[in-house]
């Protein structure tokens, strides 16, 4: 929910707040006490950890829309504010001990800046910087047997870049980004046992690429964009450890998708997507394991220094728009994935880890529907 306030032909006042909040419980049986995990002679007893409670988040920010210029539609400049804040309530009960855990609360304070200029008739500038912060997930705020004191995770978000308007109905630009993050929340390597902190902000990360967009506006018949990001993204748990990249790192994100409408109220498009494989860590073999009668994989690699085949579809689809005095029905044929790659959704071992294959994604799929339109 926002207000604009328009104070003068120069400056605008864009007050607003965000508000998510719910109610949660869960569930947790393990066959053994986490107390006793590092002992192997030491009895197996199940234990049971239950949890339930609220989440409030609401969120205010201020924003101002300045165009002091006196071309007003030359030079924009918004200035911002956003405060964030969460409140966790707990209940339940932790192991055997039943504790109950302590509410949670914290905020966050992010002051945001952005600006365009219109250097020239059809050329114009763009750049913002700002702080963006992330509260702790609830799981992560769910201290086993101690109070958890975590921080919001930050992150200070760059960018600089240009639109060209070619033609009336033809635009590019391009951009450069730069995000520096701090105060990632990690698990605890030392933690052993109840009692034991579970999560920390020892983590940093940084990402940085560049992004270019070619639009065409829906004009003779004709419209379709194509954009491109090279980006990279790392991160490491603690300040003396090595970097590595992020989970969901892709280096390269080619999309395009275009549509021409042809006679007789026919409508026909495509869309093509490509994208760099995650990041994953296979493992090179197994160890046979007398005892269990099983093997044990385990890698030689870095973490995350392999990665999964790039994700790769191509769709088509066909529309009819059958218009009547007071409603429209448009009706359609589509192919998804008339043309895909590997797409792996995970990965699949041998039994004793010595080869590997990746099960696919969706297959195929021909689609055919109906969509109605009243105006009464």
């Amino acid at each position: 929910m926002e207000l604009d306030w328009e104070l003068s032909p120069a400056v605008t006042l864009v007050p607003g707040i965000d508000f998510l909040g719910g109610f949660y419980n869960f569930g947790f049986d393990s066959p053994f006490s986490f107390d006793s995990a590092s002992d192997p002679l030491a009895e197996r007893q199940p234990v049971a950890v239950t949890g339930r409670g609220t989440a409030w988040a609401p969120d205010a920010y201020v924003k101002a829309l300045l165009r002091p210029l006196k071309d007003r539609d030359r030079l924009l400049i918004t200035p911002g504010i956003r405060v964030s804040s969460v409140y966790y309530t707990f209940g339940g009960s932790l192991f055997d001990l039943q504790a109950q855990a302590p509410s949670w609360a914290q905020a966050g304070f992010d002051p945001r800046i952005a600006t365009r200029f219109a250097l020239f008739e059809k050329f114009t500038l763009k750049a913002s910087t700002g702080l963006y912060t992330q509260p702790p997930q609830p799981y992560q705020s769910f201290g086993f047997g101690t109070d958890v004191k975590l921080e919001f995770e930050r992150s200070w978000s760059s960018s600089l870049g240009f639109e060209h308007q070619i033609t009336p109905s033809i635009q590019w630009s391009l951009e450069g980004f730069y995000r520096k993050m701090d105060d990632l929340v990690v698990f605890n390597p030392a933690f052993q046992a109840y009692g034991d902190v579970n999560w920390l902000n020892s983590g940093q990360g940084r990402a940085y690429g560049l992004e270019v967009i070619l639009r065409q506006a829906p004009v003779n018949h004709f419209f379709g964009w194509i954009s491109y990001t090279l980006s990279r993204s790392e991160r490491k748990d603690a300040p003396t450890d090595n970097w590595y990249l992020f989970d969901f790192d892709q280096t390269h994100i080619l999309s395009a998708q275009a549509g021409y409408e042809l006679p007789w109220g026919l409508d026909a498009s495509g869309q093509v997507q490509y994208v760099t494989g995650n990041p994953t860590s296979l493992y090179n073999a197994g160890v046979y394991d007398v005892d269990s009668n099983s093997y044990n994989p385990f890698r030689i690699g870095p973490y995350n220094g392999d990665r999964l085949p790039p994700y790769f579809q191509v769709s088509v689809r066909v529309d009819k728009l059958w218009t009547f005095k007071v409603w429209q029905l448009d009706t359609y044929f589509e192919l998804l994935n008339v043309v895909r790659g590997v797409n792996p959704e995970f990965t699949q071992y041998a039994y004793d880890y010595s080869q590997h294959a990746f099960v696919r994604g969706l297959p195929f799929i021909p689609n055919i529907g109906i969509e109605a339109r009243f105006f009464p």
